[in-house]
């Protein structure tokens, strides 16, 4: 079972009325713990499960700051823009963030999930992340 099958059965897309921005919806029949349970998952997953981790929670430290785009993402954490893209792709399949626009200007922010769940990932990010980066 992959990561994103086990992810469909605690969220569902829904479209919001302003324009194409996505938000993440709880499935009526979930309670709460249920999904923080599969988010804290996700959040483990996505940030320690391989190499690319800690240059995702950078991004993820960065985009909680402000919405920027990928440029303005390269540019800031001092990366390739090529490496920010694919960063961005494996963090938007998890619905760790979410997109706004098209193209070379989407702005990217953190999905309503990880808000909330943004001390599971501080936590985690103060115990194994800081050790890789420095």
């Amino acid at each position: 079972m992959s990561l994103n099958s086990v992810i469909a059965k605690f969220w569902t897309p829904s479209e919001v009325s302003c324009g194409s921005r996505y938000k993440w919806e709880y499935a009526s029949s979930l309670e709460g713990t249920r999904l923080s349970s599969a988010i804290r998952r996700v959040i483990w997953w996505v940030f320690t499960g391989n190499r690319g981790g800690p240059n995702r929670a950078r991004v993820v430290i960065a985009l909680r700051d402000r919405p920027m785009n990928a440029n303005q993402l390269a540019e800031t954490l001092g990366m390739d823009y090529k490496t920010v893209r694919h960063h961005l792709s494996v963090l938007s399949k998890n619905r760790l963030i979410l997109g706004e626009g098209e193209g070379y200007g989407t702005m990217y922010f953190l999905s309503p999930e990880l808000e909330h769940e943004y001390n599971e990932f501080a936590k985690i990010w103060d115990r194994i992340g800081r050790k890789q980066i420095t």
